[in-house]
Formats: C-alpha cells, sequence, structure tokens
C-alpha cells in the first residue's frame, strides 16, 4: 500500500522559508509553478509538495530577473 505524500498548507511553508505568506501565496498562483489546488475560484486551498517547497526557496529574489540575452551584432 503506497503512502500519500506530506502535503503543506501556505502558513506551514511561510514558516518553512522564513518569508510572509503573501509571497508565498504570489508564488502558488502562477499556473507555471504547478503547485496542486484544492476548489475553485476565490477559495482555492493550495497543497505544496516538498517539491514545491524546493522550487519557492530557489527562486530569483524580490527584484531579480533572469539575464536578458544580448543581441548579436
Amino acid at each position: 500500500m503506497s503512502k500519500f505524500p506530506k502535503m503543506y498548507l501556505n502558513r506551514e511553508v511561510a514558516v518553512i522559508c522564513g518569508c510572509n505568506e503573501q509571497a508565498v501565496k504570489y508564488f502558488a498562483r502562477a499556473p507555471k509553478n504547478g503547485v496542486h489546488y484544492v476548489s475553485e475560484g476565490r477559495r482555492k486551498i493550495y497543497l505544496w509538495l516538498e517539491s514545491d517547497i524546493e522550487r519557492f526557496k530557489k527562486r530569483p529574489g524580490p527584484g531579480q530577473r533572469p539575464p536578458k540575452e544580448e543581441p548579436e551584432e
């Protein structure tokens, strides 16, 4: 019998990562980040896996963007 993976809520992820809950919610809302959720519309409950938390920790810091490719002349 397989076990379900441990899942975390936004508040728990914020405590684990040492940041505010708003940053966690903003990351979870972006479809490209792939955080699972339950329900629809405005009342979504995000369910974070260990892999989601690791991706969140590795995200660029505030104000940092990936380097732009310079056009070659």
